[in-house]
């Protein structure tokens, strides 16, 4: 079956607001079971989702923000991109996520984040990606940012399956609910209540918008005299409002926030404007610009620059002010953020807060720092005096040198290594966990971590310090300045350049140490890391103690299989001593002898000879893949993870195919030109027969193409490898990938070959049976709720499961079908002749179903099913439907048309009227039994009328109200086969009424010459418009009516007819893109030609008709 299988999602519950999480250590990691899960869009991805709390976890200084408290949790990777995210509705406060490999205690950063998504009324929540290594064990951190704590909600997935409903803008409102879906608008904000979101709006009406909303309206401002605490003069302004109900500002920090404005003049003078103040209850911003209104300048900005408590990421700028410029401000928000502010602008040096000088939202008062940012108050020894302004912490357990004035002196000493080279060299041990963390990091190796000091004097030679040896046991950083403590210069810093028994993530440095000049070495860790450590310092080219490493993989050069490639787990798979990093020619003995792109077998080709009698040339392979090497080569051309092997052939001058299928895996084919060494991607594919794989291609003569059989993700298995030219390829008349041999629906496209009553004759051909209609148990009504027990019939779907059908008569619109049970539920939607639409499994709530579609009037039938095979229970099945029930297709009956007669008729007699513009309509049926070329015609004297034609979904399909002849006020030239179809009279006037006559008579059309079409012009309607890419889509997926002119729908003229087709005819239609090529379309150049490729050739796709250019 296709990649649909689908197993609830994991729901985990950890942790609680009273108690502390069971979680709550690295050690205490819960380890994660993904299972199998479909998305909306019926893809298949590994999920798991659990859910916790934060409140009454520790702090974890491993993570990005060390005093946030934590919970852990762990699994093995399987090779696969994995999503891990917050952006659910459980999460409740400022979420961060942090991602490591190794072990606890020396952890190695593989990801983090703190902001990449929100929800309506929470921002700031988290998504992390990376690509999970196969059989490595990753740790994931759920934190927060600052202290941030509370509720929260991880989910994580394992593949490409898109992690939330869909969701175009990435604002966590699903498109179904968004009132603006291509814009980031997670507050919804609809201020005129028309139910556009003010984004997507163009004509917002909102009486309570401020004054100074637009930049032309800003509001100039007064400096006045003030005087502050210490009584220093400066001039300043206070100005309150609220940005609620403004505009967004495209000329913002944050485009989609809305802001208000103000100008000043400048005076010459240093300018602080600041958000600081209590008054502000939203995630401010700042933009300061020069310049008029539409050609202005930016001068500075800002987001976070202060807190207050309980209120984070406010704003501060600081500017000179250029006597006589006219400067304006844009007071705005983070993302999409709105709320009450106020404005504080200082001209001069005064401090713009007169009791909070360093901004931290701790008044000077109270503040244990006043002139540095210090929100925590840390005081570590208890004097008093905050830890960010104590030069002199008193922590009796603080090693001697944890300041850089204490600093130990490196003392070298003569050395000779196992090479006897003598040199200058020293190894120093000790630990980092009870030193503090250094500032002067913040330059040089930034980080949070404790670190000591120690100091050496150059000898004008290369110094190298490393902390590689096995008795580090912890995530190391160093850093080296030149200079004194109070004016430090970076020289160099590192965090990861080596590894030892103990982990990764040790480090080496190096530089020329001029003579004479003092260095300060500072040994601390990544992040807030610290642990015990060895220090090894060489002056000149020798490496102390004979442990030469020439690649730093912690492996000395006697021990290591591989000297100049780190590898410190020393793999060797052949057992030959050369380590696989350093082995070309690695010999697993169970490997095919193809496992390698070098190694490539040339396939073998046989004449064969078609039912037709065409002469044509294939070869076919069968082997396994289990035993083979995943192939990078994969990564641009169909990547995946699985074990492949290689085969070869020489193109012929025409289209080849190659297949996997009847495979006994998820197969995948790649196919490559060029050699081993500098591979160009051709073409790939994974699913097109079943889990199995078909390609085709352009073998261009005398060029040798490799192809790769490999598998989705790590799939692996028995296949067999068919490859054909042109002249080979069986007869497949309906383009469904399925030979006429064996196809059960020859001339009508139906790759899945569905079959419901089993009769051998596929569904989309069998005119003897409808299976909606067979297996109907009852009719769905619009807005009336069914009950019934599940299964009431005998039939199945293809797969197995059971499969009861409900009919339901709609009269165009939305249409809302909830399939409600005790079971796992599965719902269908079939057209009138039983061809699937649509389908859904867990589309409702927990496992129940849903459907939502924009459907024409007409009779649908409802498919009631169950996830699994062998599933029973009760359910409800209800349909909302928009339009009613019913179309005055099926309501309204003026009598029946035939060729070759008039029929008078009176409009307004028959009660009937156009939805939704209320006009008068008289609706006849036109039954035709042979094909048909005419003319309908409408005449009349009483009022003007109108003639339209509708198909039978009670679609308008053609309408005139103006006949270009002079013998009928409306007419329509129709070409129709067999069947009954809907003819309506109207007047474009709502209070038209009167007598008229409407005739259909057979008329000779002019037709076009078979090889004139229009590219683009799907449906031959003389038009290029969304009906034409539907038919294209619905032709490839949902197994439509082959296009009358295959050229048509080749709009890109790329040789082929595929999904590319419709995404270029939609980029040309709504997105400005490049118009399809000659011919066409209608409205681009003469939109009517013949096919600039040479009859016969792979570019001439053939058209058999074609009279949109009549």
């Amino acid at each position: 079956m296709p990649r649909i299988a689908l197993l609830a999602l994991l729901i985990l519950s950890c942790g609680n607001l009273q108690g502390q999480p069971v979680n709550d250590l690295c050690e205490d990691a819960i380890e994660l079971d993904f299972e199998n899960r479909l998305d909306a869009n019926g893809v298949v991805s590994l999920g798991a989702v659990v859910e916790g709390s934060t409140a009454a976890a520790n702090p974890d200084a491993d993570g990005l923000f060390p005093n946030a408290p934590g919970v852990w949790y762990s699994f093995v990777g399987n090779g696969d991109l994995i999503t891990a995210n917050t952006c659910g509705a459980g999460n409740d406060y400022d979420t961060a996520l942090s991602v490591f490999s190794g072990e606890c205690g020396a952890l190695e950063m593989i990801i983090q984040n703190d902001d990449a998504c929100t929800r309506p009324g929470q921002c700031c929540l988290t998504m992390v990606e990376w690509v999970a290594e196969e059989d490595v064990t990753y740790l994931v951190l759920v934190h927060g940012w600052s202290t941030s704590r509370g509720n929260y909600s991880l989910e994580l997935f394992s593949g490409d399956a898109p992690p939330v409903e869909e969701d175009d803008d990435n604002d966590g409102v699903p498109n179904e609910q968004d009132n603006c879906i291509d814009i980031f608008n997670p507050d919804q904000v609809d201020i005129d209540g028309d139910g556009i979101g003010d984004l997507c709006d163009d004509e917002i009406i909102n009486p309570g918008v401020p004054e100074n909303d637009f930049c032309f309206d800003a509001i100039e401002l007064d400096f006045e005299k003030r005087l502050d605490a210490n009584g220093v003069v400066s001039l300043g302004a206070v100005v309150e409002g609220s940005t609620a109900a403004a505009t967004p500002d495209a000329d913002g920090l944050f485009p989609n926030a809305p802001g208000v404005w103000y100008s000043f003049v400048g005076n010459g003078d240093l300018v602080t404007a600041n958000t600081c103040g209590a008054g502000n209850d939203y995630d401010t911003a700042l933009s300061v610009f020069s310049g008029g209104c539409g050609a202005i300048e930016m001068v500075v900005q800002s987001d976070d620059a202060c807190t207050r408590p309980g209120q984070c990421c406010l704003s501060v700028v600081e500017w000179n002010a250029e006597e006589g410029v006219t400067y304006l401000v844009l007071v705005h928000g983070w993302s999409t953020s709105r709320g009450n502010y106020i404005l504080e602008f200082v001209s001069g040096d005064a401090p713009p807060i007169g009791d909070d000088v360093d901004r931290d939202g701790v008044p000077d008062g109270e503040d244990n720092c006043i002139d540095i940012f210090n929100p925590d108050q840390g005081d570590i020894d208890g004097d008093g005096f905050g830890d960010a302004c104590d030069d002199v912490i008193i922590n009796p357990d603080a090693p001697e040198n944890d300041l850089c004035e204490g600093a130990i002196e490196i003392v070298l000493e003569k050395q000779i290594d196992a090479n006897g080279v003598v040199g200058l060299g020293a190894v120093i041990e000790g630990g980092t966990f009870a030193a503090a963390p250094d500032a002067e990091s913040v330059f040089c190796g930034a980080s949070n971590a404790p670190g000591i000091w120690y100091s050496l004097i150059g000898n004008a030679s290369t110094m190298r310090i490393d902390t590689c040896g096995d008795f580090s046991d912890y995530d190391t950083r160093l850093s080296v300045f030149s200079g004194d403590c109070a004016n430090l210069n970076c020289i160099v810093s590192n965090d990861d350049a080596c590894t030892n028994a103990n982990g990764c993530c040790k480090s080496v440095v190096e530089w020329n140490a001029e003579e004479g000049v003092t260095y300060l070495v500072l040994v601390h860790g990544w992040s807030a890391s610290s642990g015990s450590y060895v220090l090894s310092v060489t002056s000149g080219d020798a490496i102390p103690g004979g442990d030469e490493d020439n690649d730093n993989d912690g492996v000395i050069n006697r021990d290591d299989n591989c000297v100049n490639v780190a590898n410190p787990d020393q793999l060797d798979g052949d057992g030959d001593g050369l380590g696989d990093a350093c082995d070309g020619g690695v010999i697993n003995p169970a490997a095919p002898e193809n496992d390698f792109c070098d190694e490539a077998i040339e396939l073998v080709f046989e004449e064969e000879i078609d039912a037709a009698g065409r002469v044509g040339l294939s070869a076919t392979v069968d082997g396994n893949t289990s035993e083979a090497t995943p192939d990078p080569e994969s990564s641009f051309c169909g990547a995946s993870n699985a074990p492949g092997v290689w085969y070869s052939l020489v193109g012929t001058g025409e289209l080849m195919r190659a297949e996997t299928c009847g495979s006994t895996y998820d197969t995948r084919l790649s196919v490559y030109e060029g050699g081993c060494a500098e591979l160009l991607c051709v073409t790939s594919n994974d699913d097109a027969c079943g889990l199995q794989t078909i390609v085709d291609w352009e073998a261009v003569e005398g060029v040798t193409y490799l192809v790769l059989a490999h598998g989705w993700n790590t799939s692996e298995g028995d296949y067999t490898l068919l490859v054909r030219n042109q002249g080979a390829l069986p007869e497949d008349d309906d383009g469904d990938g399925v030979p006429n041999e064996v196809d059960n629906c020859v001339d009508r496209a139906n790759p899945n070959q569905a079959d419901i009553d089993g009769d051998g004759v596929g569904d989309a051909c069998d005119a003897d049976s409808n299976p909606c209609i067979e297996c109907e148990r009852d009719q769905l009504i619009c807005n009336e709720p069914l009950d019934g027990d599940f299964p009431r019939t005998g039939c199945s779907r293809t797969s197995g499961q059971s499969l009861d059908f409900f009919s339901l008569d709609v009269d165009g619109g939305q249409v809302t079908i909830d399939l409600t049970g005790t079971y796992d539920t599965f719902i269908q939607l079939f057209d009138d002749t039983c061809q699937l639409i649509a389908q859904d499994d867990d589309g409702g709530v927990g496992l129940n179903s849903r459907l939502v579609q924009e459907l024409p009037g007409g009779t649908y039938f409802v498919g009631v099913s169950s996830f699994g095979v062998g599933q029973a229970g009760a359910f409800t099945l209800s349909a909302q439907c928009e339009g009613g029930l019913g179309t005055f297709c099926d309501r309204c009956d003026s009598g029946v048309l035939r060729v070759g007669e008039a029929t008078g008729g009176e409009l307004g007699a028959g009660g009937c009227r156009l939805p939704p513009f209320d006009q008068p309509i008289e609706v006849f049926s036109l039954e035709i039994d042979e094909i048909f070329a005419g003319t309908i015609s409408v005449t009349s004297e009483a009022f003007e009328p109108n003639v339209s034609f509708w198909n039978d979904f009670c679609d308008e399909v053609a309408f005139n109200d103006n006949c270009p002849r002079g013998d009928a006020d409306a007419c329509l030239d129709i070409e129709l086969g067999p069947g009954t179809y809907t003819v309506v009279v109207s007047s474009e006037v709502a209070a038209a009424a009167g007598a008229f006559s409407i005739s259909v008579e057979v008329r000779e059309v002019v037709k076009n010459p078979p090889d004139i079409f229009s590219r683009g012009d799907v449906d031959s309607s003389g038009l290029v418009n969304l009906t034409d890419a539907v038919q294209v889509l619905n032709y490839l997926f949902q197994a439509g009516v082959q296009p009358g002119c295959m050229e048509t729908a080749d709009t890109n003229n790329d040789t082929q007819v595929n999904l590319t087709d419709a995404v270029f005819l939609l980029n040309y239609l709504f997105l400005s893109g490049e118009p399809p090529p000659a011919p066409g379309p209608p409205n681009f150049g003469s939109g009517c030609g013949t096919d600039p490729d040479a009859l016969g050739s792979p570019g001439d796709l053939g058209c058999e008709s074609f009279t949109g250019c009549e």
